[in-house]
């Protein structure tokens, strides 16, 4: 899997309540490169059961109640999306911005 930045996966942690221990295992599993369960469980000093545990809290608050295969797989899917619209509409404006400003400097300015 390709990581996510961390500060996307903070405001998204955020924005679905995701309790301190849900959000510190989100932001672990899917700010990483390919982490397994096992080796997140092991960096946090925390069960593997724990960590299963805090995942399907994070699964059901994104209504991943049913049991699915591939479930990270159709988070971080769903992830990259909301990362792409918020990353496309922060470009769009500040290409806007830039427009603006060009304009006023060309057209306003004596």
């Amino acid at each position: 899997m390709e990581p996510l930045p961390r500060t996307f996966l903070q405001e998204i942690a955020r924005k679905y309540d995701l309790s301190e221990e849900q959000a510190t295992v989100f932001i672990e599993f899917f700010g990483r490169n390919n982490p397994s369960p096992q080796e997140i469980a092991y960096s946090l000093h925390i069960s593997s059961s724990a960590f299963s545990t805090r995942m399907t809290g994070v699964y059901q608050k994104f209504n991943f109640k049913q049991r699915k295969p591939n479930k990270s797989r159709l988070l971080q899917d769903f992830l990259w999306k909301e990362f792409n619209k918020s990353h496309q509409a922060y470009s769009y404006s500040m290409y806007s911005w830039f427009i603006s400003k060009r304009f006023s400097a060309i057209f306003c300015n004596t």
